[in-house]
């Protein structure tokens, strides 16, 4: 009878670890289908990204995997990946999210009864994704129009609120206003102050491109003049920010050539 009992607790362990994953995998994928992440990035890990693009990027992705190993015991909450096109600063990011969200979905499971369904938090937001020129038109669209259905202010909230946020091509091939600079500086800040994940990926080194902006150079200039002091003022405090949230491993530079096009 004992015998029979050890056998039936034993058999119970296991049908619990085995549905527990399951629950976990339940909860990873929600995650990720709720982070607007498109199609074709969500099929990216560590294990795809092609290091021999050129040499030293091994040391880049082993950056990027220990920024992702520490979590949640994170030193420093931001990682930027700046440098040339198509050498997979995207890919790293999504990857680097990926490995922190399946992270989340255990502790969100852990947190549940097993008798209650793996169904993530109402409210919360723990992974979201944003294309920054694609957003950043539909915010200027909606400070030009009120009658638009996006809203400006909700999209830089859930930016500021998501436990762990990815900004792609920050700074991307498009004029930036003084507004701009505004809505970057409360994302940039409100998640600073609070240790939250900022990945962002960038063509542009933060501290060199907007040290080297001119009011000239702002695309509302015309309209809404700044004197050179303001603007570094401006600059300053966004570079800053990012610079020391990264901590010791700083920005991480990528120099290879087009992975796109060297490999068609």
């Amino acid at each position: 009878m004992a015998r029979v009992q050890r056998k039936n607790q034993s058999t119970r362990r296991r049908e619990f670890k085995v549905n527990n994953k399951e629950r976990v995998n339940r909860l990873y994928k929600q995650i990720i289908q709720r982070s607007d992440i498109p199609k074709r990035l969500k099929r990216e890990t560590f294990e795809s990204y092609d290091t021999s693009v050129k040499e030293g990027f091994d040391k880049k992705l082993r950056l990027i995997k220990n920024f992702t190993e520490a979590y949640p015991n994170l030193e420093d909450s931001l990682i930027y990946l700046a440098g040339n096109v198509g050498n997979g600063k995207s890919h790293l990011a999504v990857a680097a999210a990926k490995v922190i969200a399946y992270k989340q979905a255990k502790e969100i499971n852990e947190g549940i009864s097993e008798f209650m369904p793996a169904e993530l938090p109402s409210g919360e937001i723990f992974l979201f994704y944003v294309n920054w020129r694609s957003e950043l038109k539909k915010i200027r669209s909606s400070y030009r129009n009120n009658n638009t259905k996006f809203s400006a202010i909700e999209s830089i909230q859930k930016m500021q609120r998501a436990k762990v946020l990815i900004i792609d091509d920050l700074f991307a091939r498009t004029k930036i206003s003084s507004s701009d600079l505004d809505d970057i500086f409360e994302i940039i800040d409100y998640r600073y102050q609070r240790d939250k994940i900022t990945i962002i990926t960038s063509n542009k080194f933060p501290a060199e491109y907007l040290t080297s902006l001119e009011p000239s150079d702002l695309k509302d200039y015309r309209y809404n003049p700044m004197t050179k002091e303001d603007l570094d003022l401006a600059t300053d405090r966004i570079a800053s920010r990012i610079l020391h949230g990264c901590g010791e491993r700083g920005v991480i530079e990528f120099d290879g050539p087009n992975y796109r096009i060297t490999k068609e």
